[in-house]
């Protein structure tokens, strides 16, 4: 996407922005089609692994989704088990779309009904 075209900004919290333990940074825009899109950023005391496997405790999420009131998941998509795991394993001579599509092929999922 070239956002220079649209009213979306960039898919980062940008580099003006500090993250301060314990305070989020949260930034919401349009996005196409009636939707939002949400980006956040806070600094904590946990390793990667720890945050990737709470966020990814899909049966769990309503315990730390504030206002899910229904969370049943359908389909589990397994993945590999830690989010670094692809990451160091990028191509640099794919584009960024390719690289994205590697990435996203390889990422724990599931498939939920959530309200």
């Amino acid at each position: 996407v070239d956002y220079s075209l649209t009213d979306m900004a960039p898919p980062f919290i940008n580099e003006d922005e500090c993250l301060i333990p314990g305070e989020p940074v949260v930034r919401v825009e349009k996005a196409p089609q009636n939707s939002r899109r949400i980006f956040a950023g806070i600094d904590i005391p946990v390793s990667v692994d720890d945050v990737w496997n709470l966020l990814t405790d899909y049966e769990n999420l309503q315990n730390v989704v504030p206002n899910l009131v229904v969370n049943e998941v359908l389909e589990l998509l397994p993945g590999s088990p830690s989010p670094q795991t692809h990451l160091h394993a990028l191509d640099p001579n794919l584009s960024h779309a390719e690289q994205c599509r590697a990435i996203a092929q390889n990422m724990k999922g599931a498939i939920l009904k959530q309200v």
